[in-house]
């Protein structure tokens, strides 16, 4: 299942739900739930940061691969291609 939404926009909409209710009955659970909330938003935005930088980095090391593989394919061919053109030059010179 594709997720669409990240982790930490959720733990925000969490946070954003208990601070509208207000602390209720009892302050002290409710303010350590939002400390703890905040805390895992934090972690999971680092999470994410660090996920972001690695498929970015991932995607460069693709990306230069195939460059690299197609400029010699390139470079190959025309080499082929050129030797090819050399070669029937000479047979047709009499």
């Amino acid at each position: 299942m594709r997720r669409t939404v990240p982790p930490s926009a959720e733990i925000e909409a969490r946070i954003d739900q208990m601070l509208a209710v207000g602390v209720g009955d009892n302050p002290r659970e409710t303010l350590s739930e939002l400390a703890r909330l905040g805390a895992r938003l934090i972690i999971q935005r680092a999470v994410e940061d660090e996920f972001d930088a690695w498929l970015g980095g991932a995607r460069a090391r693709k990306e230069r691969r195939y460059a690299a593989g197609a400029g010699d394919h390139v470079d190959r061919m025309s080499t082929v291609v050129a030797a090819d053109v050399a070669t029937s030059q000479r047979r047709s010179q009499p």
